[in-house]
């Protein structure tokens, strides 16, 4: 059962197939009955590859209670509760989530011929989450300026939060209103829950949980991966759960988790574990090229060559990230950085100018670079990127997982390449094992008769950087010997 105006979003969405994720959860998240959006929606727990459509899985049955709590679509002045706190572990997550969101709603009122009507969104969506001011957020959380100092009737709070968690919890000890404005939420999504515990804000997650209190509260998570004994004792009854709980073992943070959310279904959740079919995506290639660790950026230069279009390249420091980004901008392959010293605008503008680059690519015969640490590797979706490559190896085999997930999505092609250096070579017998693979990745044929020229080429681009980097600290002395002079008023020679 799904609202006509979500039917309508999804067809000129050119959503025409669900995907196994949505086809597996939706007929249990859905509520069954209009008139009780509560009614025939079980508490979920899916656990799908990177890329399987999990925001659409969550974001259908949030409207539809929306909707559903409505006598019409727009309601004027009445005042409107919070349907749902969504909570993510990045910001670049939270917005792309949030755009998602929006992407949908406005597609919900797009009359017949295409465009999209002149009206106001029939639900208020607010992002929360760090790199925006505080004044703005409120304004988007109530519709208006101010916090306890300006009430209003509630017809323009936000009805859906979209959250990362320590701003979330910023807020609500800066001010009274989001604690009782979560305390009666309907619907909690926690995405990407396994990465969630990895942030460093479990104790602020605990509690925001603790301030949901509303007893018909439906939960969502979603997750790569779980422990298939917690995937057992989820599916129970709620009081064979916290039994279970209780003897597992003290200290895991997952099991942690699970106690706080405090899942709600007396039936116990719907587990849905789609990890089984495939780890990763079946329309993925997957190579490797063995060299020495100081020959790594001219196998990336000879790939970026061989494979054009869009790729992300992984890494797992910011000083290689800042090294290659104007390698590659001496050679002539346009490329963006993205790590976590970068501040949100900054960050997000690397981001669109990626996604920029890969829509205007007419053809397939240049490339665009994404430059990134792990701090994209998990849940970003970035449409047609067409290669990973793993510039260095991950320290977890799930992180190989999310980092080769950035391609190959929604059933498209996709390659996933391997730069495996001679110290890397135990790390990677470790990482087959943890992901069960007997065979190892069949290795990549290389032209070498180029090798020399792209050799020269690299050495050259080395120069101009260092040349340049020369020249920029040269200036820099300049100036502070200029400005030291200024401030002593000494006159100096040309």
């Amino acid at each position: 059962r799904l609202h006509p105006i979500l039917k309508k979003a999804l067809f000129h969405s050119n959503f025409t197939k669900p995907t196994p994720v949505q086809s597996a959860s939706l007929p249990f998240a859905l509520p069954t009955s209009p008139s009780d959006p509560t009614s025939g929606s079980r508490d979920v727990v899916a656990l799908a590859q990177t890329g399987s459509g999990k925001t659409l899985a969550y974001a259908l049955p949030i409207l539809q209670r929306v909707l559903d709590a409505r006598s019409s679509l727009f309601e004027g002045d009445k005042e409107r509760p919070l349907q749902a706190l969504v909570v993510l572990p990045t910001r670049e997550l939270a917005m792309q989530v949030y755009e998602v969101f929006q992407k949908l709603v406005m597609a919900s009122i797009t009359s017949e011929d295409g465009e999209s009507a002149k009206q106001t969104p029939w639900v208020r969506i607010a992002p929360v989450l760090g790199g925006m001011s505080e004044e703005r957020q409120w304004r988007l959380l109530r519709g208006r300026k101010g916090t306890e100092s300006q009430q209003g009737d509630g017809s323009k709070d936000a009805e859906i939060v979209i959250a990362t968690v320590g701003r979330l919890w910023e807020l609500c000890k800066s001010d009274d209103y989001l604690p009782d404005r979560l305390e009666n939420a309907q619907t909690l999504v926690l995405d990407e829950a396994d990465r969630l515990l990895e942030t460093g804000k479990f104790q602020e997650l605990s509690s925001i949980l603790d301030l949901l209190r509303s007893p018909n509260r439906q939960t969502l998570m979603f997750s790569a991966t779980l422990d298939p004994s917690l995937q057992v004792n989820l599916s129970k009854s709620r009081s064979k759960v916290n039994r279970a709980l209780k003897k597992s073992k003290e200290g895991d943070k997952m099991i942690k988790l699970i106690e706080r959310v405090g899942f709600t279904d007396p039936e116990g959740a719907q587990v849905i574990d789609l990890t089984k079919q495939a780890l990763v995506s079946e329309s993925l290639k997957e190579g490797k090229i063995e060299c020495v660790e100081k020959e790594k950026d001219l196998y990336l230069y000879y790939l970026l060559l061989r494979y054009t279009g869009s790729t992300l390249v992984f890494m797992n420091s910011i000083d290689s990230v800042r090294r290659l980004h104007p390698l590659l901008t001496n050679l002539g392959i346009s490329s963006y950085p993205l790590h976590g010293e970068m501040d949100q605008r900054s960050r997000l503008r690397s981001l669109d100018n990626f996604k920029k680059a890969i829509n205007s690519k007419k053809t397939a015969t240049s490339s665009s670079v994404l430059l990134a640490t792990d701090v994209a590797a998990r849940g970003l979706d970035i449409p047609l990127v067409s290669h990973v490559v793993h510039f260095h190896l991950p320290r977890a085999a799930d992180t190989y997982i999310h980092r080769s997930g950035r391609t190959a999505r929604a059933g498209q092609p996709g390659l996933s390449l391997v730069l495996l250096g001679a110290s890397e070579k135990t790390r990677w017998a470790s990482l087959r094992k943890s992901l069960k693979r007997e065979n190892d990745l069949q290795d990549l044929e290389v032209m070498y008769g180029i090798m020399t020229r792209l050799k020269r080429r690299l050495a050259l681009a080395k120069e101009l950087d260092e040349l340049r980097h020369r020249e920029r600290k040269e200036k820099a002395d300049e100036d502070w010997v200029r400005k030291i002079a200024e401030e002593a008023d000494i006159a100096l020679d040309e």
